[in-house]
């Protein structure tokens, strides 16, 4: 049952990122030219995938700690962005994630663009 409920957190967070059309915030948009010819070492993922993965894969984990289901961990954290190949850009947001909840940023897309610019 956890695994279900971790594994719709984890997809919510995708719909959540769609149905605000976090690409096509101005700040994300000129990230993601900026980087339009990356992709990923293993999986080819482009930069916008690698970015929404790892903010699903970022949720996911903060969502297990608030349901008391697990503590937040940076390992875990670490081995989920490697095997989903997203580890590159992972890196930069999960060195950073604790400043999240204590931004100036109303929401996380603009944290996003600040971390990534």
């Amino acid at each position: 049952m956890e695994y279900l409920a971790l594994s719709v957190a984890h997809e919510f967070v995708h719909l959540l990122l769609r149905k605000n059309a976090w690409s096509s915030k101005r700040d994300i948009k000129k990230l993601i030219n900026q980087n339009k010819d990356y992709l990923s070492s293993q999986l080819k993922n482009n930069f916008e995938y690698s970015v929404e993965q790892t903010l699903a894969i970022l949720l996911q984990l903060a969502y297990e700690e608030k349901a008391e289901i697990s503590k937040f961990s940076k390992k875990r954290a670490r081995e989920l962005m490697k095997s989903m190949d997203v580890w590159e850009i992972g890196e930069k947001l999960l060195r950073v994630w604790p400043s999240c909840s204590k931004s100036r940023y109303k929401n996380i897309i603009g944290w996003v663009g600040h971390i990534l610019s």
